[in-house]
């Protein structure tokens, strides 16, 4: 998931940037300059949160499922000894 945040975020900062600066008409240069930082910026910003994102989901699907077993568990154990 990481990865592909990087990938969004940081195309469509590299996008604003161009029109932005396009609209503007900036220097070439200095419009390739930050296109590139802001690529680099979003993409890492992108990777951080989707990273995150990531691990708070699988987590969350992990205490789920913890506790399903543990209520199939549970009511499995009570009709057995009941």
């Amino acid at each position: 998931m990481g990865s592909t945040y990087a990938g969004v975020t940081g195309s469509l900062a590299f996008l604003v940037v161009v029109v932005r600066c396009r609209i503007h008409q900036s220097h070439v240069y200095a419009s390739l300059q930050l296109e590139l930082v802001s690529l680099v910026a979003f993409s890492l910003f992108g990777w951080f949160i989707g990273t995150v994102a990531e691990k708070a989901v699988e987590q969350a699907a992990r205490i789920r499922f913890q506790q399903e077993l543990e209520a199939l568990g549970e009511s499995g154990h009570e009709t057995v000894t009941g």
